[in-house]
């Protein structure tokens, strides 16, 4: 078949794309929601915390809590 041909394609209800859409906007709002919250939550870069945070990232507990956030 080349790329030209017309190929029988099932319609899907509007309906179900309208769901599927709704899904989906709710799922990238609660993404952004928590990428916002962590970046809200993130020391600022050069203080204390942030300073010990990155010492500790090649440690046991560093190491923890990146898996927490992964």
């Amino acid at each position: 078949m080349s790329e030209y041909e017309s190929v029988d394609v099932a319609a899907v209800p509007d309906r179900v794309l309208d769901e599927l859409a709704e899904v989906l906007s709710d799922r990238l709002d609660q993404l952004l929601d928590r990428l916002t919250d962590r970046a809200l939550a993130a020391p600022k870069p050069g203080s204390a915390v942030w300073e010990s945070e990155w010492s500790n990232r090649d440690m046991a507990l560093g190491r923890a809590r990146a898996r927490e956030r992964s």
